[in-house]
């Protein structure tokens, strides 16, 4: 089982910073493991069982250990620290390079990353958001990722140390050309997904036991949102008012895929569940394509007013 790596003084995008500062004490500094403790309070203004809690659990997961009754560190100093640090803390937290190769696939947020990291990677349905910033921090810190207009990218090095460590590359989420504004998923598109996605209890209209955004489809896909409930997997693609009708009929087309494809994968997977799609628009459509969605068997959803305001708050905040 996987130990947890507590956060250190500095918040999370400095934590490696003050890991390298503990070693730079301890080989100036002969020191027990009750020495660094009483050291770390001082130096941090931290609480006692603040300072034990922290200096324990670098111990655990191996990034300190004892050398003849003294503390000595386990990671490098040379300039491949970061990548050795990431290796340990791997080993150690579950979904972290993980993580890692979703940002690098096009998954940028971390309302997105908790719900790969419940579905894919085993974290708790508990698992509080504070704990993939923290995630996303510590890779930050070690110049894997960097934040860019709140969205996540993995960097130069962090592409390499996934290389390196034979992580396969994911299929890139693919974007709508009707979605798209100057050089990325589209605003519009982003923030209805998220709406959808908050509220996927009103739109399949029962109760929700799971839900993920951009869920990897075996097919190659990214479905803009997948909710489980009970007795049925929904598929949900989403298009925002930008989206003309060309586009909103390929969107008809995309939910007739994944329910195909989600069929097959529930004949894989038991307990089977029965599989829907539909499409979930900001605005009515027009009679004609209404027709064509209901030949093909494929629901069409129209957000309520309730989540429009919601998306005029996130669109124009105050």
């Amino acid at each position: 089982m996987k130990l947890a790596i507590q956060p250190l003084h500095g918040k999370h995008d400095e934590w490696i910073a003050t890991l390298v500062t503990i070693r730079k004490y301890v080989e100036s500094h002969p020191v027990t493991k009750d020495d660094l403790k009483s050291w770390y309070q001082g130096a941090h203004g931290s609480t006692p069982d603040v300072a034990r809690v922290y200096i324990n659990s670098l111990f655990a997961s191996g990034l300190l250990c004892i050398r003849r009754g003294l503390v000595g560190a386990t990671f490098p100093r040379s300039r491949n620290r970061n990548r050795e640090i990431i290796k340990i803390i791997d080993e150690n937290v579950v979904f972290i390079m993980d993580m890692m190769n979703e940002i690098r696939a096009g998954i940028e947020s971390h309302s997105a990353l908790l719900s790969v990291g419940k579905r894919k990677y085993g974290l708790s349905e508990s698992t509080p958001p504070g704990q993939i910033e923290r995630r996303s921090g510590w890779l930050c810190s070690a110049g894997m990722v960097k934040r860019t207009n709140r969205r996540l990218r993995v960097t130069k090095e962090g592409k390499r140390l996934l290389r390196d460590e034979g992580f396969v590359a994911l299929p890139k989420v693919k974007v709508n050309a009707a979605e798209f504004c100057g050089g990325g998923e589209g605003e519009e598109h982003r923030t209805l997904k998220e709406v959808v996605y908050r509220n996927c209890r009103q739109i399949v209209g029962r109760r929700v036991d799971g839900a993920e955004m951009e869920y990897a489809s075996p097919s190659g896909d990214r479905v803009d949102v997948v909710a489980w409930t009970e007795e049925h997997v929904w598929y949900l693609e989403v298009k925002s008012h930008i989206s003309q009708d060309q586009d909103i009929e390929r969107g008809i087309w995309q939910c007739v895929k994944y329910g195909s494809v989600g069929e097959a994968m529930e004949v894989l997977e038991p307990p089977r569940r029965k599989v829907k799609s539909m499409l979930v628009v900001e605005h009515d459509v027009t009679k004609d394509l209404r027709r064509v969605a209901a030949k093909l068997k494929v629901s069409i959803c129209t957000i309520t007013g309730a989540m429009r305001r919601e998306l005029g708050r996130i669109r124009s905040p105050a």
